[in-house]
């Protein structure tokens, strides 16, 4: 079965797009995503299905992990190797073959949350309960707890950061809290946000820009949660990069495709944001680049705004972020094409509307207010 990877910008593709619309199966409250050059896929652990999924760039979704595990959070992968921090263990799967290469216990209460690795060999997992984060060294297979010189609270989400042998955490907490850590020291800087609360994730793009996932309302989780993006990692200066979410939770960066992958909790799925910059657009007909959407941000009605006739567009449709169809229709008039539509039923969120023509399909993103 297949999911839509959904592009977030204007652009012009030259072939023709049967989008389907998405189906939520087998997503069962997805913690952490981390992909597999080995397998050329990406891993998401679930973890109220006690299992690792499989999940390839065209959206295809299979089951890869499903004995050993408990309550599977947070993933990483060294040496084909892959590491899940599942409830009170560390456990450790060989991808060539799925087996069980090793189970350590780090902890005596629920649970550990997320996992990050410096380039010493050494593999950091948060405590979310127990306000600490544990050290494991793969060849002595030492644990040790972290010996910070100041206190962290809630600790979930972990990033190591190479360059300045670092380790960054965010707070679980209210209210919600960045830290970074010294690894040499162990000296730790808190940034403390009082408007923003329970943390969940954290990654960093090619750019440098640090992004942050935020639950904001653990008792109310649905359509809450936001994502924060923090140019150049100054703190001060954070924008809301997505909103809406539905507990979102250890967010992933994928360098090499340059995609941020965000498992929301809550909703049962796995959302993905293009980075990569739009330097050119490619046309079919200068004409297909007016296409004008008014008013947007809008709350509820549309004008569809474009110069091109009738005559050269077959079908128009709008699609949401999880890929599902939601308004089609085929257009069949020699007339300019200018139409107002009525999305007062749709929630709030981003859109994509998409006009088709023999050579092309158009697709502009709209957002809707309420």
């Amino acid at each position: 079965m297949k999911r839509i990877f959904i592009f977030f910008f204007l652009v012009v593709f030259p072939f023709c797009v049967n989008p389907q619309s998405a189906l939520s199966f087998d997503f069962s409250q997805p913690e952490s995503i981390v992909h597999s050059s080995l397998l050329n896929k990406y891993l998401v652990s679930n973890a109220y299905g006690a299992n690792i999924l499989l999940y390839d760039k065209e959206g295809n979704l299979d089951t890869f992990i499903v004995n050993n595990l408990s309550s599977p959070k947070g993933l990483m992968i060294l040496d084909d190797v892959l590491y899940v921090a599942d409830n009170l263990n560390l456990k450790a799967f060989n991808l060539t073959d799925k087996s069980l290469k090793f189970s350590v216990q780090i902890v005596n209460t629920p649970f550990i949350n997320d996992i990050a690795a410096d380039s010493a060999g050494n593999i950091y997992l948060s405590h979310t309960s127990g306000d600490k984060i544990y050290k494991y060294n793969i060849q002595t297979q030492n644990i040790e707890q972290l010996a910070v010189k100041s206190q962290i609270l809630k600790p979930n989400g972990l990033m190591y950061a190479q360059d300045k042998n670092s380790l960054y955490c965010v707070s679980f907490n209210h209210p919600g809290a960045i830290y970074t850590i010294n690894l040499d020291s162990l000296t730790v800087k808190t940034k403390i946000f009082t408007t923003r609360f329970y943390f969940d994730g954290i990654a960093n793009d090619n750019s440098g820009n640090i992004y942050v996932s935020c639950w904001d309302d653990i008792y109310n989780p649905i359509s809450t949660g936001n994502i924060f993006k923090y140019e150049g990692g100054n703190y001060d200066s954070g924008t809301e990069f997505a909103s809406n979410l539905s507990g979102p939770a250890d967010i992933y960066f994928d360098s090499t495709e340059n995609f941020l992958f965000v498992p929301v909790m809550a909703g049962n799925d796995v959302l993905s944001y293009d980075l990569n910059p739009v330097t050119q657009i490619k046309e079919i007909d200068k004409k297909m680049n007016n296409l004008r959407i008014n008013p947007n941000p809008s709350t509820g009605i549309i004008n569809v705004i474009s110069n091109l006739s009738s005559g050269n567009i077959s079908e128009i449709s709008i699609i949401n972020t999880l890929g599902m169809e939601l308004y089609k229709r085929n257009i069949n008039s020699s007339q300019s094409y200018n139409e107002k539509i009525d999305c007062t039923g749709f929630p709030s969120g981003m859109y994509l509307f998409c006009l088709k023509t023999k050579t092309a399909v158009i697709v502009k993103t709209f957002i809707i207010q309420h």
